[in-house]
């Protein structure tokens, strides 16, 4: 939280978060200094919550209700009876203890296809995804992002640094 903040302090921009919840994080005080956002959330429960957390901000904020995936199509998403369980991975939710899984179809678009805007910030938390979503993208060609921010391992974004020219920091 504290890192994006006095990265971006005092300028506004454009960020991407994926796999957004409801949207009361770092991102949230970046709309709320002016920037402009757009929100990717898959489950139907908190994308409602999405819809109410960023509703003072709409002109500025696009929300879509979609996965984000290597792949673009429809596909199965793993709903858990806790909402940060969820994921397009099955048994996701099993292995962080919580069963209570059921199934309904999303709609998946690429980081690919989200990346044909350039964003200062980009955010992904998808429970599981985040290493087949980052390495989907060749870093080396998209528009340059300031600062990114992944659940992703630390061997595949020392990779992606590599061959995009970003540097890795903890």
């Amino acid at each position: 939280d504290d890192i994006v903040s006095q990265q971006f302090a005092g300028h506004t921009g454009n960020f991407l978060c994926v796999g957004s919840s409801e949207g009361r994080d770092q991102t949230l005080r970046l709309l709320e200094s002016g920037w402009t956002g757009v929100y990717c959330e898959p489950d139907p429960r908190t994308f409602r919550e999405l819809e109410r957390t960023t509703e003072p901000h709409q002109d500025r904020v696009t929300l879509m209700n979609v996965a984000v995936s290597p792949k673009a199509g429809p596909a199965p998403f793993n709903l858990a009876s806790m909402y940060f369980h969820s994921s397009l991975l099955p048994g996701w939710a099993h292995t962080q203890g919580d069963h209570n899984v059921s199934r309904i179809q999303v709609n998946c678009v690429t980081l690919k296809q989200l990346l044909t805007q350039e964003f200062d910030y980009i955010q992904t938390d998808t429970e599981g995804m985040d290493v087949a979503i980052m390495s989907s993208v060749d870093w080396a060609v998209v528009p340059t992002a300031e600062m990114i921010c992944t659940e992703a391992g630390t061997s595949v974004l020392k990779q992606l640094c590599r061959q995009g020219d970003y540097m890795l920091t903890d």
